[in-house]
């Protein structure tokens, strides 16, 4: 939770963006919430994806390399017994030729899963909340279909339930 509020920190200004723009278009107080909890969320997915690419998807870890602490690694020690953290550390050290059996070791662990699992959890309030304000059919769809596609990148996202349809009585 702490590496996912700091990452969300350093992006909070795209979260900023969103908000404003619902200000300036006079939304209601709701809305211009809703706008701010999708920045929000939108932040989370790209911060999660960077975080896996910069391990699964390249040839060296800069991450790894300077010890940062992403999104993976803090789930791993979370999840992982003395031994594994201490075979993590040991494999660190072996960077970058040891970045194979590292991510064999995070997968093993669970912190991928534990990753993508908060990148769904972030594509879910952002479908919720464009779904309360906006509804589905509306140019917010477009959206919804980026957000589906950045978690698509990593994992099969499944499907969202529709907004309940209100009739009039």
């Amino acid at each position: 939770a702490a590496v996912l509020a700091q990452g969300a920190a350093k992006s909070s200004v795209f979260a900023l963006i969103a908000e404003l723009a619902a200000i300036a278009c006079g939304c209601p107080a709701e809305r211009v919430a809703a706008y701010r909890r999708i920045g929000e969320a939108t932040c989370t997915m790209r911060q999660v994806a960077n975080d896996i690419r910069d391990i699964y998807g390249k040839r060296a870890s800069g991450d790894l390399a300077c010890g940062r602490v992403t999104v993976p690694i803090a789930a791993f020690h979370a999840r992982a017994d003395a031994a594994q953290r201490a075979e993590l550390a040991r494999l660190t050290l072996e960077l970058p030729g040891s970045l194979e059996p590292i991510r064999r070791l995070l997968l093993a662990a669970g912190a991928i899963q534990a990753a993508a699992a908060a990148m769904e959890a972030a594509r879910r309030q952002i479908h919720a909340d464009v779904l309360a304000a906006r509804g589905r059919g509306g140019p917010l769809d477009l959206y919804r279909a980026f957000v589906d596609a950045m978690a698509g990148e990593l994992y099969r996202p499944p499907a969202v339930l529709p907004a309940p349809v209100h009739r009039a009585a």
